[in-house]
């Protein structure tokens, strides 16, 4: 049944918005612009949180399936530059400003990597 009514309104992204969160892990909304074209500018999870796109995906009239993978390649983009921006940004900023300038998936991601290096270092030290 869902399927179908993705596929019967492919062309219109906020038709679609519904089943995002059986797509994506947690997306629960797109930040559309519209401007020449219908674009993608960021994604919204159930929490609020915003992350914008390194670059809007242009939907216009392209069939969902053919969108869809244009805004999973760039979600992949964009999160990998954040977690290298989260990551170099952890040694030079105090943690609470750290935690408040990034998004929530960075912090816990980039917090377990920390934790992880930091045992490791003391593991070794110890043995």
């Amino acid at each position: 049944d869902e399927l179908l009514e993705i596929l019967a309104d492919s062309r219109n992204p906020r038709k679609v918005e519904p089943h995002l969160r059986k797509c994506f892990d947690n997306v629960y909304k797109l930040e559309l612009v519209e401007d020449k074209s219908v674009s993608i500018a960021s994604m919204i999870s159930g929490e609020g949180e915003r992350v914008t796109l390194r670059k809007p995906v242009k939907i216009g009239r392209k069939p969902v399936e053919e969108w869809l993978c244009l805004l999973e390649t760039e979600m992949k983009k964009t999160l990998r530059q954040c977690m290298k921006s989260g990551v170099a940004d952890y040694e030079h900023e105090a943690r609470t400003d750290w935690i408040m300038s990034h998004c929530a998936q960075i912090v816990m991601s980039v917090s377990q990597i920390e934790w992880c290096m930091h045992t490791e270092l003391a593991i070794e030290k110890r043995g």
